[in-house]
Formats: C-alpha cells, sequence, structure tokens
C-alpha cells in the first residue's frame, strides 16, 4: 500500500513539473504577445486624457526580437486615425531593462508584466509572472510616461 502511494505521488509530481515547465517563467517569454495601450500618465501633463482612440494602439513582441508598434491619434475633424505603424527589434537585458531600436535609433526604458491589484489604482503595480498587464516606464530629461498595455484578446 505504501509503495503504491508513493508512486502515485511520483507521478503527481512528475506531471505538476511537466506542467510547470510548459508555462513560461522569463519576461522574454511573457512578452510575447500583442497588447493593447489601456493607460498612459504623463509627469508634466496633468490633463493627459487617454482617448479610446489611442486606446487602440498595439505593441506585439515577437520571438524572434523583433515587435510591430501602432499608435492611434484623433486628426483635426476628430476621426481615429493610424499615426505610427512602424516594426523594430528589441532586447531585454536585466530584470526591467528594455530596449527597442527602431532605423538603428534606440531607446531604453524599463518594463515589467504585472498585473494592477484589484483595487484598481493603475499607479499601483504588482510584478507577476502571466500577468495581463505590460508595464513601461520612460524617462527622458524633462518627463516620464508611464504606459500600461493589457494582453490583447486573440
Amino acid at each position: 500500500m505504501k509503495q503504491g502511494t508513493i508512486i502515485l505521488l511520483l507521478i503527481l509530481l512528475s506531471s505538476c513539473e511537466k506542467q510547470k515547465d510548459s508555462k513560461p517563467d522569463t519576461f522574454e517569454e511573457d512578452v510575447l504577445n500583442e497588447w493593447q495601450l489601456e493607460y498612459r500618465l504623463i509627469s508634466d501633463d496633468e490633463d493627459f486624457v487617454l482617448s479610446n482612440c489611442m486606446k487602440q494602439s498595439t505593441l506585439e513582441f515577437f520571438e524572434d526580437g523583433t515587435f510591430h508598434k501602432i499608435i492611434y491619434e484623433k486628426n483635426t475633424d476628430g476621426d481615429c486615425i493610424e499615426v505610427l505603424n512602424t516594426s523594430g527589434s528589441w532586447e531585454y537585458f536585466v530584470a526591467g531593462d528594455l530596449s527597442l531600436s527602431i532605423d538603428g535609433e534606440t531607446e531604453s526604458m524599463s518594463a515589467h508584466i504585472g498585473d494592477i491589484p484589484v483595487s484598481g489604482n493603475l499607479e499601483t503595480f504588482v510584478e507577476t509572472s502571466y500577468g495581463e498587464y505590460l508595464r513601461i516606464f520612460n524617462a527622458t530629461s524633462s518627463n516620464y510616461i508611464i504606459s500600461h498595455y493589457k494582453k490583447k484578446d486573440n
């Protein structure tokens, strides 16, 4: 009886390990999705409001080290139009250090994958595996921008 129980436990443990191994466990694996812009904070623009048009913007990362970015904004007639459609390469160095390169120009930023707590405070972000959000923090000499992208339902 004890041998049967031990064998059953070993089988259960090995099947759990197989399932665990199939899940992404690094930023590089977790980021391979299409992400849709959901929230943006600009430090020097208190009046900034992310429009529904801008929320159509997407950022998609591919396994081969490339990405595709599309940005939408309203034009002077109030129509939602695509204002940027570009591709480039991406690289993740150490915890939080993401680099996006387009046509030889490289932009470095901090990026994490996680979740926004149930309280809904978008300023609070909890880094987790399999998070639903990609948080990108980009600082310039004059301000900083925090963008939250949510995994796009495909």
